[in-house]
């Protein structure tokens, strides 16, 4: 079956339970390691950086369960400056 638009890829991926699994892998990763960039995410659990950052956005907003730290590091990964992400402090004690 053909999608017909990434809005209908990304609804079945939702409907699936396909992106909770991988929201809540995250999560635990953030716990386990900490702040992190998003490309340490990705190649940390195999999926692909935009599949990363597209999960991760949500929850950055909204009071979700993550923050972004306010200034840049240097990702192990790209060399790259980038923001890093990390659990809201409160999360931390949930998982």
């Amino acid at each position: 079956m053909r999608r017909d638009s990434s809005a209908e890829a990304y609804q079945e991926h939702e409907l699936s339970g396909e992106a909770g699994t991988k929201r809540q892998r995250i999560l635990n990763y953030l716990a386990k390691r900490g702040a992190t960039s998003r490309r340490q995410i990705a190649q940390a659990l195999g999926y692909d950086t935009a599949t990363v950052s597209g999960l991760v956005t949500p929850m950055l907003k909204d009071n979700g369960p993550l923050i972004e730290q306010g200034y840049k590091q240097e990702c192990p990964v790209t060399r790259r400056m980038v923001y890093f992400v990390g659990l809201e402090p409160k999360q931390e004690e949930l998982l």
